[in-house]
């Protein structure tokens, strides 16, 4: 059960606004993991408090887009061997041309699963200073 489900939460009407003191150190890894993320540091706080209520991953956004791209791969690939398929079972034959279009575009899945896996945005979030 998520947390944000076990507290009441106010209404948009009745927002709060909270301070918050950070030491040196607390506030450039902060402004450090915000900036690797592209955000502000407000913005970056109130997502990864939002993240904890509801009990998920406070993913980084590169790692969302390029998860997305995939999806949207994968599904036009499965769009197009579920055409061949039909096809080949109406016809009882597969066109030369079909197969290398699905070959090329198995090979274009296999290069973004391979991008995606050897990006940054794999890495997450990294504390300043630290070695991985």
């Amino acid at each position: 059960m998520s947390r944000l489900k076990q507290m009441p939460v106010p209404s948009d009407e009745h927002r709060q606004r909270v301070s918050i003191s950070l030491n040196a150190a607390e506030h450039r890894c902060l402004v450090a993991l915000a900036r690797q993320v592209g955000m502000r540091k407000t913005s970056f706080v109130k997502q990864a408090v939002s993240a904890f209520l509801d009990d998920t991953t406070f993913l980084n956004p590169d790692l969302v887009k390029a998860v997305r791209r995939c999806s949207l791969d994968i599904r036009n690939i499965g769009n197009l061997v579920n055409q061949i398929a039909r096809y080949t079972n109406q016809y009882q034959r597969l066109r030369w041309g079909d197969a290398k279009a699905l070959q090329a575009h198995l090979q274009a899945m296999e290069q973004c699963v391979r991008n995606l896996l050897s990006s940054s945005a794999l890495n997450g979030y990294q504390k300043p200073g630290s070695k991985n």
